[in-house]
């Protein structure tokens, strides 16, 4: 239990770390919430906006379904920027969340890839998509014919956190599905594999790549690097995160 409980911290933690290459912290952070009962849909993938803001749900749903599937309330189209931005951008504050595991007999997980599997689910919990399912991508510089050198630069320093929709030197741009799969790109929010890989190893306590980090500064920036933070505990039950800007979809991991 202890294992697993420090499993549990250590994917929330994740998403908290200063990113190592731009130096930049984040305004997100995680605390525990045990006095809000977990509440939960009435079945795998359906939410119940009572409980805290993140609630984690485990349940049985055989061998032929999905490991993970998070499931994000939005309300209020569109919000105000505490830096005074009205009306922004398809944007949405998050009222609630239920995070799904899959915890059948059958499947038996590693701590490592429950750990790395938590992490992916977090991000969904906190806003982010799934980067290898098609729509719009946030970027600096991709080129279709060279996914890997344009996909693993870090751009987080790019995102204006006054007003990050209008960032100078970021675009949004197409890019198919089988581009990451095909050409290592390892990054936690793809969908299929969440990112292991050579350069994103399942035993990487801190998985968040270059677009990670920069879509968390986009959604939850910081103004200024920071130094690096002592690790904090993140407990496992009903858990609270700070508010996002945008909607996303629910989502899936195979």
């Amino acid at each position: 239990m202890s294992a697993f409980q420090q499993a549990v911290e250590q994917s929330f933690s994740a998403w908290t770390m200063v990113d190592s290459v731009s130096g930049l912290g984040t305004s997100l952070s995680f605390v525990p919430d045990f006095a809000t009962s977990v509440a939960s849909g009435a079945s795998f993938g359906t939410l119940d906006i009572n409980g805290a803001e993140i609630d984690l749900v485990a349940s049985n749903q055989g061998t032929g379904a999905l490991t993970g599937l998070t499931v994000v309330s939005a309300n209020g189209f569109p919000v105000t920027l505490t830096s005074g931005v009205s009306s922004y951008a398809n944007s949405a504050t998050i009222q609630g969340v239920d995070l799904h595991l899959n915890n059948n007999p059958n499947a038996v997980y590693s701590l490592d890839v429950f750990r790395r599997l938590l992490t992916h689910e977090i991000g969904h919990a906190i806003g982010l998509g799934d980067v290898d399912l098609g729509g719009d991508f946030i970027d600096d510089n991709f080129d279709p014919n060279d996914p890997v050198g344009t996909l693993t630069n870090s751009w987080a320093e790019l995102v204006d956190p006054f007003d990050p929709a209008n960032s100078a030197g970021l675009s949004t741009f197409s890019v198919a599905p089988s581009t990451f799969s095909e050409n290592g790109v390892d990054i936690l929010m793809e969908s299929n594999g969440v990112g292991i890989g050579p350069t994103n190893p399942l035993s990487n306590l801190f998985p968040l790549t270059n677009d990670d980090f920069g879509t968390r500064q986009y959604l939850y920036p910081s103004v200024t690097a920071v130094p690096e933070p002592g690790t904090g505990g993140i407990l496992i039950a009903g858990l609270a995160a700070g508010m996002g800007w945008r909607r996303r979809r629910s989502r899936a991991v195979k």
